[in-house]
């Protein structure tokens, strides 16, 4: 049976074991790591690591990214502050999607708890690997006392009377 690799692995070879990543994060091993917040794509963790930029910001000859995106209202230096309409505001970056690991809220694009890569700003609606339940927006690896797991879900044991 053939199941979809999970994220941030685009291709997989198991369920944990990663062949390529999603951008925003770069190959360690066979595990997908995070970028700075100022690379696209990268080969590595800090701001000297970037293969490439948001929008229109340039890549300069050591690795980091330069200047604000033509999405950009107003631009502090390299960081984006606010972006023109249609677009989000992320690590001060402007995006016209938020990320995984992200929601839109307002004009913003906001950090999902870390056990969690899909979420909105009520709901964990899927669990980062690792952890398999979720309860109360956040995601657990096994469900905590006095809960009991129910498909995704932890639920409270019903103590009979």
């Amino acid at each position: 049976m053939c199941t979809p690799c999970k994220s941030p692995c685009v291709t997989c070879i198991s369920l944990e074991g990663c062949l390529s990543c999603i951008d925003g994060f770069y190959l360690v091993g066979s595990r997908c790591s995070k970028c700075d917040a100022s690379c696209l794509t990268c080969n590595g963790p800090s701001k000297s690591n970037c293969l490439s930029c948001f929008g229109s910001s340039k890549i300069t000859s050591n690795g980091f990214c330069s200047g604000c995106s033509s999405s950009c209202n107003v631009c502090n230096g390299t960081t984006c502050t606010v972006c023109l309409p249609g677009f989000l505001l992320y690590q001060g970056n402007c995006v016209s999607t938020c990320p995984i690991q992200t929601y839109k809220n307002r004009d913003n694009c906001v950090k999902c708890d870390d056990s969690c890569t899909e979420c909105n700003s009520t709901n964990c609606n899927i669990c980062a690997s690792g952890f398999s339940y979720i309860l109360n927006n956040l995601c657990y690896k096994s469900c905590p006392l006095n809960y009991t797991p129910n498909g995704k879900y932890c639920i409270k044991n019903i103590v009979p009377p």
